[in-house]
């Protein structure tokens, strides 16, 4: 991605913030998110510019998960949620990573800055896992799990 995109890094923040850091593979975590809320998968640049936009602006961290929301975007998040579930109440349909937009307002574009970055294999491993994900959750639905 090579143009800053503010639609693009709503949806990474919405993944990033809705991901669950449980399964161990951070990367597919988010992927599947992003996947979940858009039905389309993050291209590894859009991830890598959206990680290093929102953490520029000091929304998520940079430690040893650089996927974890500091405070201040846990807050804002909620804030995108709460919108979002009165937006659907009235209207039964809303775009959440437009409501994620709005919130977050003008973002400086970091993606040039030393920042996050994942590997090609990193990448190809986090595919193949939030696809392996998938496929479950699909078998699972089938069966009445």
């Amino acid at each position: 991605m090579s143009d800053h995109d503010a639609h693009c890094i709503a949806w990474v923040f919405a993944a990033i913030a809705s991901s669950l850091p449980e399964g161990g593979n951070r990367v597919a975590e988010v992927i599947d998110s992003a996947d979940f809320i858009a039905g389309a998968t993050l291209s590894r640049s859009e991830l890598e510019h959206g990680v290093r936009d929102l953490r520029s602006a000091g929304l998520i961290g940079a430690g040893g998960d650089p996927f974890a929301v500091t405070e201040t975007g846990r807050k804002l998040y909620e804030q995108v949620v709460r919108d979002y579930e009165k937006a659907y109440a009235r209207t039964g349909h809303v775009d959440g990573i437009q409501l994620a937009q709005e919130a977050l307002g003008p973002i400086p574009c970091a993606v040039n800055s030393q920042g996050w970055s994942v590997s090609q294999q990193r990448w190809d491993e986090a595919i193949a896992t939030a696809r392996a994900t998938a496929e479950k959750n699909v078998r699972d639905l089938r069966h009445g799990r």
